[in-house]
């Protein structure tokens, strides 16, 4: 804004302190940050501070993670799955209790799965948006 102050703070989890300049009330900054929630806080000496929560991830871990999480509900849910059936298997096993769309999404979440968790494919933010909406089909 134009009548933004010209030094403001960048505070990274109460942690990283960096102070930078801005030009015309605009600034652009790199961050590298670690997986993991963080809290960002940008503000002026003696003002209030702007800031926002974010989480870094690894797209790859998380469809597995979300994967896991959704075989372990099934197991609670259904009789006669255990701990050794495959994806596949388990499609096969729950997907027949299941009608057609929830059966679909089913088949997706694990096609998301096995590139996520078989292969060297590049997992992208599109791939974990895809897996969250299935699981979300499914359960």
């Amino acid at each position: 804004k134009d009548s933004a102050p010209d030094d403001v703070a960048l505070d990274i989890d109460g942690k990283v302190n960096e102070n930078f300049r801005l030009d015309g009330g605009r600034a652009q900054l790199r961050l590298k940050l670690d997986k993991g929630d963080h809290r960002i806080t940008v503000g002026a000496k003696d003002a209030a501070a702007s800031w926002a929560a974010i989480r870094i991830v690894d797209y790859r871990e998380e469809i597995v993670r979300m994967f896991n999480e959704m075989y372990l509900n099934y197991r609670s849910r259904y009789e006669g799955i255990g701990d050794t059936l495959t994806p596949r298997e388990l499609e096969l096993a729950v997907g027949q209790k299941m009608p057609e769309a929830r059966r679909s999404a089913l088949g997706s979440a694990i096609t998301i799965f096995e590139f996520a968790n078989f292969s060297l494919h590049a997992m992208r933010r599109r791939d974990f948006e895809r897996m969250y909406l299935s699981r979300m089909d499914v359960t």
